[in-house]
């Protein structure tokens, strides 16, 4: 049976119910015969009450209720009251479970709706820990491109260190050979200071010796020697002057192909290829010198200015002195020094 049905049967037997006085009920009872046994079927239709009051009978069996109603109306047994009742009472527990039913829903439906708030604050937290982590990912990078940019700066700094040391390191190496070549220049000093020494020694002794045997053909005087060169200027960088020159006796060797021993020709070899040689522009060149490839260096280190004349003597103690005193003269190049055969 449908609840809505069973509802509206329940209001109207609680309608319909009205007490009956006892004594009618009684008399009709004693009057009516007795009603045949009903099946439940037609004991459960008997029970549907019919509109008006209903009198319970307080001495009707199952069934006289019926035929009581048949003849005088609502009249029911004690029974059927009591059933009337129950179904009352169950009818209304229906109605409340019904309305508790539909409670219920609204429960579930605040329920969903909290887990869809949970939800939607677990997204916007989740969103909230992404961004977070996006931030932390963005300053890792940042970190690492500072990381890289430093790297390269140090890199660039090293490098720098580097040339510098290589620079520093050559200009070490350029001092050190400065150095050694200073060194190499003051041995070759001394020994030149040594040579010089010897053939002074050497001179002193053979001086003399020569002039007696090349006659008085082979030594000219300041004077003619002054003829031959010529008028010149003065001299630079405070080297002898013209009057000094002239009254040094100079001796030239002539190439008369005479051989003299050894110690006549001193340490430097055989000196009568030595001849006065004057400088008078940078173009000209002095030839006829047989000097030792030393003396040719100095001569291509030291350049000889132009007007300068140079006079090489049989003493080369006396040479040299002139030749230190004509070296911090400039003008001439080191290709056109040259030394003939």
């Amino acid at each position: 049976m449908d609840s809505s049905k069973t509802a509206a049967v329940g209001e109207e037997v609680s309608e319909s119910m009205i007490p009956v006085p006892s004594g009618a009920s009684r008399d009709r009872d004693e009057e009516a015969a007795p009603a045949p046994a009903l099946s439940p079927e037609e004991a459960a239709e008997s029970m549907i009450p019919v509109p008006g009051p209903r009198v319970v009978a307080s001495g009707l069996r199952l069934g006289d209720c019926r035929s009581a109603n048949s003849t005088s109306g609502n009249v029911l047994c004690n029974k059927c009251s009591a059933d009337i009742d129950v179904l009352a009472t169950q009818i209304k527990e229906q109605e409340l479970n019904l309305k508790e039913q539909e409670r219920q829903p609204t429960v579930a439906e605040l329920k969903i709706l909290d887990l869809e708030h949970n939800l939607k604050e677990q997204e916007y937290h989740r969103s909230i820990a992404e961004l977070k982590i996006l931030d932390l990912e963005l300053s890792l990078k940042e970190q690492k491109n500072q990381r890289s940019i430093a790297e390269v700066k140090n890199e660039m700094l090293q490098l720098k260190l580097m040339d510098q040391k290589l620079k520093t390191t050559e200009i070490e190496c350029e001092v050190v050979g400065a150095q050694k070549t200073e060194s190499m220049l003051h041995v070759k000093l001394r020994e030149l200071g040594n040579i010089l020494q010897e053939t002074r020694e050497q001179d002193t002794g053979t001086a003399i010796d020569s002039q007696q045997e090349d006659g008085p053909s082979d030594t000219v005087t300041a004077i003619d020697s002054q003829q031959e060169d010529g008028p010149s200027g003065p001299m630079e960088n405070n080297g002898p002057s013209r009057s000094d020159r002239a009254r040094r006796p100079v001796e030239r060797y002539a190439l008369s192909g005479k051989r003299r021993s050894r110690r006549q020709r001193g340490a430097f070899g055989d000196f009568r290829n030595l001849q006065i040689c004057r400088v008078l522009s940078p173009s000209e060149v002095l030839i006829g010198l047989n000097v030792p490839r030393l003396m040719v260096a100095l001569l291509r280190e030291f350049h000889l200015g132009p007007g300068i004349i140079v006079e090489v003597e049989a003493d080369l103690a006396m040479w040299w002195e002139r030749l230190r005193t004509v070296m911090p003269c400039a003008g001439v190049e080191k290709s056109e020094v040259t030394v003939g055969k």
